[in-house]
C-alpha cells in the first residue's frame, strides 16, 4: 500500500501550500494563522479530483506520516454562534468521500491512518466566567462523527490551536 503523503507529493503537488495560505479568509481578507508549514490545501486537492463540480471540503490536511496521523483542519473566522452547523456536517461527509476517492484511486489504505478533525474558530471577545481546562467540548454537533470518521475531534478558538501548534512544532 502507498503512503498518502508520498502520493500527494508525487501526483498532487500543486495542492501543497502553507498553513497560512490555507487559513486565509477571502471575504474578510484575514489569515487566521501565520505558519509557513507545508500542508495539503484540501480545497485545491478536491478541485483536482472533482474538476467540474466540487463537493465541500476542509481547508487543510496536515499529515504526520511517521505516526499515521492526519489532521483535517477547518478554519472559521467566526464566533461559534455564527457558524453554520449544517455546512460543517456537509464538509465532514463530503470530505470523507473525497478522501475515500483519493485512497481508492491511489492504492492507499485509508484505515492505516488516524483522523483528527480540528475546527478552528475566531477568538471570543468576551471571556467566560469560568473555563474547564483539560476538557475538550465538541461543538457544532460534530460528536456524532467521533469513532465513525475521526479518532479525535477538537473544536476550539484559534488561540488554543496556536499554543498547541507551538508546543508540538516549535513554530
Amino acid at each position: 500500500m502507498a503512503e498518502m503523503s508520498y502520493i500527494i507529493k508525487s501526483k498532487y503537488s500543486s495542492s501543497l501550500d502553507s498553513l497560512k495560505n490555507s487559513s486565509y479568509d477571502k471575504e474578510n481578507r484575514v489569515y487566521m494563522c501565520q505558519s509557513d508549514m507545508q500542508v495539503v490545501d484540501f480545497d485545491a486537492l478536491t478541485f483536482t479530483l472533482y474538476p467540474t463540480k466540487q463537493p465541500a471540503s476542509y481547508d487543510a490536511l496536515l499529515i504526520e506520516e511517521d505516526i499515521k496521523d492526519i489532521f483535517c483542519v477547518e478554519f472559521k473566522n467566526q464566533k461559534t454562534s455564527d457558524i453554520d452547523n449544517t455546512q460543517l456536517h456537509k464538509k465532514v461527509k463530503d470530505s470523507d468521500s473525497t478522501l475515500k476517492k483519493l485512497c481508492s484511486e491511489n492504492s492507499i489504505n485509508k484505515n492505516d491512518y488516524n483522523y483528527k478533525l480540528c475546527i478552528v474558530y475566531k477568538q471570543e471577545t468576551t471571556k467566560p466566567r469560568y473555563r474547564r481546562f483539560k476538557e475538550n467540548i465538541i461543538h457544532f454537533g460534530l460528536d456524532v462523527y467521533s469513532g465513525v470518521y475521526f479518532d479525535e475531534i477538537i473544536t476550539n478558538e484559534i488561540g488554543f490551536f496556536q499554543n498547541e501548534f507551538k508546543k508540538k512544532y516549535g513554530c
